[in-house]
């Protein structure tokens, strides 16, 4: 079996998970390898959120996010799921999770990854 390059196995990998084929655990760890060795992260993301979110007299208009400390870290350490992405999401961008929990499934998912990528 001929051995691919990063490029053409990455792009194969793609179009396989674009056609909702279920990847194996090799497979996607390899995709996820090469996305990282692709794409560094970035020190800061910010957000734009696609509905801004109001919590009493503030209106949340975007997330900042940074890499999380040891000690943003151990504030969500021990959830998962939806839980840990919003206490997370709220930890990293200092803005409280009654925010947070308004914000659209898109720009949650956005910024738990981020944050998500740091800590795998």
């Amino acid at each position: 079996m001929e051995e691919l390059s990063a490029p053409v196995a990455l792009a194969a990998l793609v179009a396989a998970y674009g056609r909702g084929e279920i990847l194996s655990q090799e497979d996607s760890d390899v995709l996820a390898g090469l996305q990282v060795q692709i794409a560094p992260i970035p020190d800061e993301l910010v957000v734009h959120l696609r509905r801004p979110v109001r919590l009493g007299e503030v209106v949340y208009t975007e997330l900042r996010l940074h890499e999380p400390t040891a000690a943003d870290w151990t504030a969500f350490a021990k959830l998962s799921g939806v839980e840990g992405d919003v206490k997370a999401v709220s930890v990293i961008a200092a803005v409280p999770e009654a925010a947070v929990r308004q914000i659209g499934a898109r720009d949650l998912l956005s910024a738990a990854r981020y944050i998500g990528r740091f800590l795998a």
